[in-house]
Protein backbone atom coordinates (compact mmCIF):
# COMPACT_ATOMS: atom_id res chain seq x y z
CA UNK A 1 0.00 0.00 0.00
CA UNK A 2 2.73 2.09 0.80
CA UNK A 3 4.17 1.66 -2.89
CA UNK A 4 1.09 2.46 -4.06
CA UNK A 5 0.94 6.04 -2.21
CA UNK A 6 4.05 6.42 -3.89
CA UNK A 7 3.08 5.88 -7.50
CA UNK A 8 -0.08 8.13 -6.89
CA UNK A 9 1.98 11.08 -5.51
CA UNK A 10 4.00 10.75 -8.82
CA UNK A 11 1.30 10.97 -10.77
CA UNK A 12 -0.35 13.91 -9.39
CA UNK A 13 2.82 15.98 -9.99
CA UNK A 14 3.58 15.08 -13.43
CA UNK A 15 0.17 15.63 -14.29
CA UNK A 16 0.38 19.20 -12.45
CA UNK A 17 3.64 19.95 -14.55
CA UNK A 18 1.98 19.48 -17.61
CA UNK A 19 -0.50 21.30 -17.12
CA UNK A 20 1.33 24.21 -15.57
CA UNK A 21 3.76 23.74 -18.68
CA UNK A 22 0.56 23.82 -21.26
CA UNK A 23 -0.91 27.19 -20.14
CA UNK A 24 0.95 29.78 -22.02
CA UNK A 25 -0.67 32.80 -20.68
CA UNK A 26 -3.51 33.65 -18.16
CA UNK A 27 -6.65 35.21 -19.42
CA UNK A 28 -8.84 37.72 -18.76
CA UNK A 29 -12.01 36.95 -17.04
CA UNK A 30 -15.39 38.33 -17.34
CA UNK A 31 -18.49 36.79 -15.83
CA UNK A 32 -21.34 36.37 -17.80
CA UNK A 33 -24.59 37.77 -15.73
CA UNK A 34 -27.53 36.19 -17.33
CA UNK A 35 -30.88 38.39 -15.39
CA UNK A 36 -34.07 36.54 -15.80
CA UNK A 37 -37.06 38.61 -15.47
CA UNK A 38 -40.34 39.06 -16.85
CA UNK A 39 -42.34 42.75 -16.82
CA UNK A 40 -46.24 41.51 -17.48
CA UNK A 41 -48.90 39.43 -16.21
CA UNK A 42 -48.66 38.37 -12.30
CA UNK A 43 -45.76 36.16 -12.83
CA UNK A 44 -43.31 39.72 -12.87
CA UNK A 45 -45.04 40.33 -9.52
CA UNK A 46 -41.71 40.02 -7.81
CA UNK A 47 -39.46 41.53 -10.46
CA UNK A 48 -38.78 44.60 -9.21
CA UNK A 49 -36.80 42.95 -6.36
CA UNK A 50 -34.69 41.43 -9.24
CA UNK A 51 -34.42 44.97 -11.20
CA UNK A 52 -33.11 46.64 -8.02
CA UNK A 53 -30.96 44.02 -6.40
CA UNK A 54 -29.25 43.96 -10.27
CA UNK A 55 -28.24 47.60 -10.97
CA UNK A 56 -27.18 47.87 -7.18
CA UNK A 57 -24.63 45.04 -8.27
CA UNK A 58 -23.49 47.22 -11.40
CA UNK A 59 -23.32 50.03 -9.77
CA UNK A 60 -21.08 48.24 -6.91
CA UNK A 61 -19.12 46.27 -8.89
CA UNK A 62 -16.31 46.96 -11.86
CA UNK A 63 -17.46 46.21 -15.19
CA UNK A 64 -14.37 44.72 -16.27
CA UNK A 65 -15.61 41.53 -14.32
CA UNK A 66 -18.44 40.47 -15.92
CA UNK A 67 -21.32 41.20 -19.09
CA UNK A 68 -24.77 41.40 -18.47
CA UNK A 69 -28.09 40.24 -20.69
CA UNK A 70 -31.62 40.90 -19.13
CA UNK A 71 -33.37 37.86 -20.46
CA UNK A 72 -37.31 38.65 -20.00
CA UNK A 73 -40.17 35.55 -19.96
CA UNK A 74 -43.14 35.46 -20.18
CA UNK A 75 -46.30 33.42 -19.62
CA UNK A 76 -48.69 35.11 -21.55
CA UNK A 77 -51.24 38.05 -20.60
CA UNK A 78 -53.41 38.13 -16.88
CA UNK A 79 -56.65 39.02 -16.99
CA UNK A 80 -55.79 42.55 -17.41
CA UNK A 81 -54.07 42.34 -20.00
CA UNK A 82 -50.30 43.06 -19.04
CA UNK A 83 -47.59 41.24 -21.14
CA UNK A 84 -43.91 41.48 -21.54
CA UNK A 85 -43.28 43.12 -25.27
CA UNK A 86 -39.34 41.95 -24.47
CA UNK A 87 -40.16 38.27 -24.38
CA UNK A 88 -37.24 36.27 -26.35
CA UNK A 89 -38.18 32.73 -26.22
CA UNK A 90 -35.62 31.53 -28.21
CA UNK A 91 -33.48 32.75 -25.09
CA UNK A 92 -35.91 32.24 -22.29
CA UNK A 93 -37.46 29.29 -22.58
CA UNK A 94 -34.27 27.25 -23.57
CA UNK A 95 -33.31 28.73 -20.03
CA UNK A 96 -36.31 28.30 -17.97
CA UNK A 97 -36.67 24.59 -19.48
CA UNK A 98 -33.17 23.74 -18.76
CA UNK A 99 -33.09 21.65 -15.48
CA UNK A 100 -29.52 22.24 -14.44
CA UNK A 101 -29.83 26.18 -15.81
CA UNK A 102 -33.21 27.56 -14.94
CA UNK A 103 -33.65 29.93 -11.99
CA UNK A 104 -36.23 28.84 -11.03
CA UNK A 105 -39.01 31.31 -11.94
CA UNK A 106 -38.99 35.43 -11.98
CA UNK A 107 -36.54 37.27 -10.73
CA UNK A 108 -33.17 35.52 -10.85
CA UNK A 109 -30.06 35.03 -12.22
CA UNK A 110 -27.16 32.50 -13.81
CA UNK A 111 -23.88 33.31 -13.95
CA UNK A 112 -21.98 31.41 -16.63
CA UNK A 113 -24.68 28.92 -16.89
CA UNK A 114 -23.11 26.87 -13.75
CA UNK A 115 -24.66 28.93 -11.06
CA UNK A 116 -28.11 30.01 -10.48
CA UNK A 117 -30.38 31.61 -7.71
CA UNK A 118 -33.08 33.85 -7.16
CA UNK A 119 -32.68 37.38 -6.04
CA UNK A 120 -33.50 36.57 -2.20
CA UNK A 121 -31.52 39.30 -0.51
CA UNK A 122 -29.20 42.27 -2.11
CA UNK A 123 -26.04 40.39 -1.09
CA UNK A 124 -27.48 37.08 -2.95
CA UNK A 125 -25.96 38.03 -6.93
CA UNK A 126 -22.86 40.16 -5.25
CA UNK A 127 -22.00 37.29 -3.05
CA UNK A 128 -22.18 34.15 -6.09
CA UNK A 129 -20.04 36.70 -8.24
CA UNK A 130 -16.88 36.68 -5.91
CA UNK A 131 -17.10 32.47 -5.85
CA UNK A 132 -16.53 32.64 -9.07
CA UNK A 133 -14.86 35.74 -10.60
CA UNK A 134 -11.41 34.55 -10.81
CA UNK A 135 -12.33 31.34 -12.54
CA UNK A 136 -9.93 30.13 -15.19
CA UNK A 137 -11.46 32.22 -18.73
CA UNK A 138 -9.48 29.59 -20.77
CA UNK A 139 -9.14 32.63 -23.88
CA UNK A 140 -8.69 36.10 -24.36
CA UNK A 141 -11.51 37.13 -26.59
CA UNK A 142 -12.09 40.48 -29.66
CA UNK A 143 -15.08 41.16 -30.37
CA UNK A 144 -16.26 43.41 -33.94
CA UNK A 145 -19.72 44.39 -34.13
CA UNK A 146 -20.18 46.39 -37.19
CA UNK A 147 -23.65 48.24 -37.69
CA UNK A 148 -24.32 49.16 -41.45
CA UNK A 149 -27.14 51.91 -40.84
CA UNK A 150 -28.98 52.07 -44.48
CA UNK A 151 -29.55 48.38 -44.86
CA UNK A 152 -29.62 47.92 -40.67
CA UNK A 153 -27.48 45.12 -41.14
CA UNK A 154 -24.87 43.63 -38.19
CA UNK A 155 -21.95 41.61 -38.90
CA UNK A 156 -20.01 40.17 -35.58
CA UNK A 157 -16.42 38.79 -35.51
CA UNK A 158 -14.79 37.46 -32.85
CA UNK A 159 -11.67 36.34 -31.85
CA UNK A 160 -10.18 33.64 -29.24
CA UNK A 161 -6.65 33.27 -28.21
CA UNK A 162 -7.04 30.45 -26.10
CA UNK A 163 -4.54 29.82 -23.23
CA UNK A 164 -4.36 25.89 -23.05
CA UNK A 165 -5.31 23.18 -25.62
CA UNK A 166 -9.14 22.37 -25.07
CA UNK A 167 -11.77 20.47 -27.03
CA UNK A 168 -15.55 21.13 -27.73
CA UNK A 169 -15.68 24.78 -27.31
CA UNK A 170 -17.73 27.01 -29.30
CA UNK A 171 -18.80 30.61 -29.83
CA UNK A 172 -22.62 32.66 -29.25
CA UNK A 173 -23.38 35.94 -29.46
CA UNK A 174 -26.07 37.92 -27.50
CA UNK A 175 -27.30 41.46 -28.75
CA UNK A 176 -28.47 43.48 -25.80
CA UNK A 177 -30.26 46.97 -25.73
CA UNK A 178 -29.93 49.16 -22.89
CA UNK A 179 -32.35 51.59 -21.46
CA UNK A 180 -35.71 50.37 -23.17
CA UNK A 181 -38.25 53.15 -23.02
CA UNK A 182 -41.62 53.12 -24.65
CA UNK A 183 -44.08 55.26 -22.92
CA UNK A 184 -47.26 54.44 -23.64
CA UNK A 185 -46.90 51.44 -25.56
CA UNK A 186 -48.69 48.06 -24.61
CA UNK A 187 -46.04 45.29 -23.13
CA UNK A 188 -43.68 47.90 -21.34
CA UNK A 189 -45.29 48.32 -18.16
CA UNK A 190 -44.10 46.26 -15.01
CA UNK A 191 -46.16 44.46 -12.23
CA UNK A 192 -45.40 45.39 -8.80
CA UNK A 193 -45.77 43.31 -5.43
CA UNK A 194 -44.18 46.04 -3.47
CA UNK A 195 -47.48 48.52 -4.61
CA UNK A 196 -49.31 50.34 -1.72
CA UNK A 197 -52.87 49.07 -2.93
CA UNK A 198 -52.74 45.57 -2.64
CA UNK A 199 -48.90 44.87 -2.92
CA UNK A 200 -47.68 41.55 -0.92
CA UNK A 201 -44.11 43.55 -0.38
CA UNK A 202 -45.65 46.88 0.50
CA UNK A 203 -43.64 47.71 3.18
CA UNK A 204 -40.29 46.38 1.99
CA UNK A 205 -38.55 49.64 0.34
CA UNK A 206 -37.99 48.66 -3.14
CA UNK A 207 -36.29 51.48 -5.41
CA UNK A 208 -33.83 51.92 -8.71
CA UNK A 209 -32.41 54.94 -9.45
CA UNK A 210 -35.02 55.81 -11.39
CA UNK A 211 -38.39 54.38 -9.93
CA UNK A 212 -39.56 53.96 -6.06
CA UNK A 213 -41.92 51.10 -7.02
CA UNK A 214 -43.19 51.59 -2.77
CA UNK A 215 -45.04 54.81 -4.80
CA UNK A 216 -46.52 52.98 -7.38
CA UNK A 217 -49.77 50.99 -7.53
CA UNK A 218 -49.90 46.96 -8.91
CA UNK A 219 -48.42 47.89 -11.71
CA UNK A 220 -46.09 50.68 -13.04
CA UNK A 221 -46.60 52.11 -16.27
CA UNK A 222 -44.21 51.90 -19.13
CA UNK A 223 -44.12 56.03 -19.18
CA UNK A 224 -42.03 55.37 -15.91
CA UNK A 225 -40.18 51.93 -16.66
CA UNK A 226 -36.51 51.84 -18.02
CA UNK A 227 -35.74 48.42 -18.48
CA UNK A 228 -31.77 47.82 -18.77
CA UNK A 229 -29.61 45.74 -21.23
CA UNK A 230 -32.55 43.77 -22.41
CA UNK A 231 -31.74 40.50 -24.62
CA UNK A 232 -32.80 41.06 -28.21
CA UNK A 233 -31.43 38.47 -29.76
CA UNK A 234 -29.04 34.99 -29.24
CA UNK A 235 -26.94 34.21 -31.93
CA UNK A 236 -27.26 30.98 -33.56
CA UNK A 237 -29.06 29.99 -30.72
CA UNK A 238 -28.72 29.45 -26.82
CA UNK A 239 -26.51 26.39 -27.44
CA UNK A 240 -23.98 28.02 -29.82
CA UNK A 241 -22.42 27.58 -33.25
CA UNK A 242 -20.40 24.35 -32.99
CA UNK A 243 -18.65 25.31 -36.37
CA UNK A 244 -17.41 28.25 -35.02
CA UNK A 245 -14.12 26.95 -33.40
CA UNK A 246 -12.16 23.84 -34.71
CA UNK A 247 -12.62 20.83 -32.51
CA UNK A 248 -9.30 20.97 -30.79
CA UNK A 249 -7.71 24.07 -30.02
CA UNK A 250 -4.38 24.54 -29.13
CA UNK A 251 -2.46 26.51 -26.64
CA UNK A 252 -1.31 30.12 -27.82
CA UNK A 253 -3.79 29.38 -30.95
CA UNK A 254 -5.78 32.22 -32.22
CA UNK A 255 -8.59 31.74 -33.78
CA UNK A 256 -11.35 33.44 -35.92
CA UNK A 257 -15.16 33.57 -36.44
CA UNK A 258 -17.76 35.80 -37.98
CA UNK A 259 -21.50 35.34 -37.42
CA UNK A 260 -24.23 35.55 -40.54
CA UNK A 261 -25.30 39.13 -40.98
CA UNK A 262 -28.18 39.50 -38.94
CA UNK A 263 -30.79 42.03 -39.45
CA UNK A 264 -31.50 45.19 -36.66
CA UNK A 265 -35.22 45.87 -36.04
CA UNK A 266 -36.18 49.67 -36.61
CA UNK A 267 -37.97 49.37 -33.52
CA UNK A 268 -34.66 48.56 -31.38
CA UNK A 269 -32.22 52.15 -31.17
CA UNK A 270 -28.60 50.98 -32.39
CA UNK A 271 -27.24 53.61 -30.36
CA UNK A 272 -28.06 51.62 -27.01
CA UNK A 273 -27.05 47.94 -28.15
CA UNK A 274 -24.24 45.75 -27.48
CA UNK A 275 -23.05 42.46 -29.00
CA UNK A 276 -21.53 39.95 -25.97
CA UNK A 277 -19.34 37.36 -27.30
CA UNK A 278 -19.90 33.51 -25.44
CA UNK A 279 -17.09 31.18 -24.72
CA UNK A 280 -18.98 27.78 -24.45
CA UNK A 281 -17.62 25.00 -23.31
CA UNK A 282 -19.75 22.25 -25.06
CA UNK A 283 -19.11 19.53 -23.09
CA UNK A 284 -20.93 21.34 -20.00
CA UNK A 285 -22.49 23.94 -21.77
CA UNK A 286 -21.30 26.32 -19.09
CA UNK A 287 -19.98 29.84 -20.12
CA UNK A 288 -16.47 29.99 -19.20
CA UNK A 289 -15.51 33.48 -20.74
CA UNK A 290 -17.39 36.86 -22.21
CA UNK A 291 -16.67 39.89 -23.65
CA UNK A 292 -19.13 42.67 -25.05
CA UNK A 293 -18.69 45.74 -27.76
CA UNK A 294 -21.00 48.73 -28.27
CA UNK A 295 -22.08 48.69 -32.26
CA UNK A 296 -19.63 50.61 -33.93
CA UNK A 297 -16.52 49.98 -31.46
CA UNK A 298 -14.13 46.41 -31.38
CA UNK A 299 -12.87 45.52 -27.77
CA UNK A 300 -10.07 43.04 -27.00
CA UNK A 301 -9.73 41.23 -23.73
CA UNK A 302 -6.68 42.48 -21.71
CA UNK A 303 -3.52 40.51 -19.78
CA UNK A 304 -2.45 43.74 -18.84
CA UNK A 305 -2.69 44.95 -14.99
CA UNK A 306 -5.02 48.44 -14.94
CA UNK A 307 -3.41 51.38 -15.60
CA UNK A 308 -5.60 53.03 -12.76
CA UNK A 309 -5.35 50.93 -8.89
CA UNK A 310 -9.56 50.33 -8.47
CA UNK A 311 -9.35 49.26 -4.97
CA UNK A 312 -8.13 52.80 -4.27
CA UNK A 313 -10.63 54.69 -5.26
CA UNK A 314 -13.10 56.87 -2.93
CA UNK A 315 -15.98 59.64 -3.42
CA UNK A 316 -17.00 61.55 -0.70
CA UNK A 317 -19.07 62.80 0.45
CA UNK A 318 -21.44 60.56 -0.42
CA UNK A 319 -24.27 60.98 -1.15
CA UNK A 320 -23.23 64.50 -1.97
CA UNK A 321 -25.66 67.74 -2.54
CA UNK A 322 -22.50 70.63 -3.72
CA UNK A 323 -19.20 69.28 -4.16
CA UNK A 324 -17.46 65.36 -3.46
CA UNK A 325 -14.10 64.67 -4.37
CA UNK A 326 -12.88 61.36 -6.14
CA UNK A 327 -9.71 60.21 -4.71
CA UNK A 328 -7.97 57.32 -6.57
CA UNK A 329 -4.09 56.01 -6.93
CA UNK A 330 -2.56 56.65 -10.69
CA UNK A 331 1.18 54.66 -11.03
CA UNK A 332 2.21 57.48 -13.57
CA UNK A 333 1.64 60.82 -14.86
CA UNK A 334 -0.81 60.15 -17.70
CA UNK A 335 -3.86 61.55 -19.67
CA UNK A 336 -7.60 60.28 -18.52
CA UNK A 337 -11.10 61.43 -18.92
CA UNK A 338 -14.15 61.02 -16.64
CA UNK A 339 -17.89 60.64 -17.13
CA UNK A 340 -20.96 61.09 -14.77
CA UNK A 341 -23.20 58.48 -16.54
CA UNK A 342 -27.09 58.42 -14.97
CA UNK A 343 -29.53 56.15 -14.36
CA UNK A 344 -30.53 55.50 -18.47
CA UNK A 345 -27.12 55.11 -19.48
CA UNK A 346 -26.43 58.79 -20.59
CA UNK A 347 -23.51 60.69 -20.07
CA UNK A 348 -24.92 63.77 -17.77
CA UNK A 349 -21.18 65.56 -17.52
CA UNK A 350 -17.81 64.83 -18.99
CA UNK A 351 -14.23 66.12 -18.89
CA UNK A 352 -10.25 65.44 -19.64
CA UNK A 353 -7.93 64.97 -16.55
CA UNK A 354 -4.18 65.17 -16.17
CA UNK A 355 -3.48 62.56 -13.59
CA UNK A 356 -0.26 62.43 -11.54
CA UNK A 357 1.97 60.07 -10.02
CA UNK A 358 0.41 59.03 -6.94
CA UNK A 359 -3.36 60.23 -5.12
CA UNK A 360 -5.13 61.70 -7.42
CA UNK A 361 -8.36 63.91 -6.35
CA UNK A 362 -10.94 65.23 -8.60
CA UNK A 363 -13.82 67.75 -7.57
CA UNK A 364 -16.46 67.07 -8.29
CA UNK A 365 -19.76 69.60 -9.02
CA UNK A 366 -22.90 67.57 -7.66
CA UNK A 367 -25.04 70.87 -7.52
CA UNK A 368 -25.35 70.94 -11.13
CA UNK A 369 -26.89 67.23 -11.27
CA UNK A 370 -30.38 66.08 -10.78
CA UNK A 371 -31.15 63.87 -7.58
CA UNK A 372 -30.66 60.45 -8.62
CA UNK A 373 -27.68 58.34 -9.10
CA UNK A 374 -24.86 58.54 -10.92
CA UNK A 375 -21.66 56.14 -11.86
CA UNK A 376 -18.31 58.20 -11.98
CA UNK A 377 -15.90 56.70 -14.37
CA UNK A 378 -12.23 56.77 -15.09
CA UNK A 379 -11.11 56.38 -18.56
CA UNK A 380 -7.94 55.86 -20.10
CA UNK A 381 -7.16 54.75 -23.67
CA UNK A 382 -11.06 54.22 -23.94
CA UNK A 383 -10.88 52.10 -20.87
CA UNK A 384 -12.61 51.93 -18.00
CA UNK A 385 -10.15 52.35 -15.06
CA UNK A 386 -11.99 53.19 -11.93
CA UNK A 387 -15.91 53.42 -11.54
CA UNK A 388 -17.63 54.17 -8.66
CA UNK A 389 -21.81 54.90 -7.70
CA UNK A 390 -22.58 58.60 -6.49
CA UNK A 391 -26.17 59.55 -5.03
CA UNK A 392 -27.04 63.12 -5.08
CA UNK A 393 -29.39 64.39 -2.83
CA UNK A 394 -32.39 66.74 -3.48
CA UNK A 395 -30.48 70.84 -3.38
Amino acid sequence: MKHLSSILVMLTVAYSGNLCNAQSFTPTKRVMVEDHTTGGAWFGWWSPRGIVYLEDFMFDTPEQGYEVACVHGNNGADEFGNFDAMYLPEYSDAAINSPDLSPGGWPGFVLDRKMTNSYTTETSLPTAYESISEDFGYANLTIEPVFEPTTRNLTVTVGAHFAVDADDFRLAVVLTEDSVHQPGVDGYGQTNAYNFVNGDGADTPMASSSVNFNLFGPVVPSTFMHFRHVARAILPSFDGEPGSLPTSVEADGAYSYTFPVEFISETFDENRMRAIVLLIDGSTGEVVNCLGANFGESQTSSIHAPSVARTEAKLFPNPATQTTTLQFMSPSAQSASMNIIDAHGRVADAKPLSLHQGTNRIPLDASQLDAGTYLVQVLIEGKIQCSKRLLVSAH
